[in-house]
């Protein structure tokens, strides 16, 4: 979300389902400096991500260290029938994703490499393995 936050973005919203983290979370952003945000309105849902309601506009959904297979496959029915509902530009980025062979069967997600310009970024995210993909929009035929 920090991170996020020194991004224009029209809004950041984090959700997390587990107490703890979230407290943490937002003691996190609660302490940091306004200064280096870009955006300030940070907010945080202490909530399943499953249960979210998809705004239909642009996302991008960062998903750190998915709990199960089953968790991982039902979020993405989720993001594909909101996709399906608006289609829209929607990037997923999964850290430390142990389950690749659940998000495969998404024909509606591609993977992508990001521009060699953010390389550095991401290498911060060391020593986790992340993986980047895109909704592919059907073009108007």
């Amino acid at each position: 979300l920090l991170m996020a936050s020194h991004r224009d973005f029209r809004a950041i919203v984090g959700v997390e389902n587990r107490g703890k983290l979230s407290e943490d979370a937002a003691m996190n952003i609660a302490q940091y400096p306004r200064t280096f945000m870009a955006q300030r309105q940070v907010e945080l849902i202490t909530k399943d991500i499953r249960l979210i309601d998809w705004p239909d506009q642009p996302l991008i959904v960062h998903i750190f260290n998915p709990q199960s297979a089953d968790w991982l496959q039902q979020l993405l029915e989720d993001i594909g029938a909101s996709f399906n509902e608006s289609p829209r530009q929607i990037y997923l980025v999964i850290i430390g994703n142990a389950h690749r062979d659940t998000v495969e069967d998404f024909a509606y997600l591609q993977p992508f490499s990001p521009p060699a310009s953010n390389l550095e970024m991401i290498s911060l995210m060391a020593p986790y393995d992340i993986d980047f993909y895109f909704c592919a929009v059907p073009s108007d035929s």
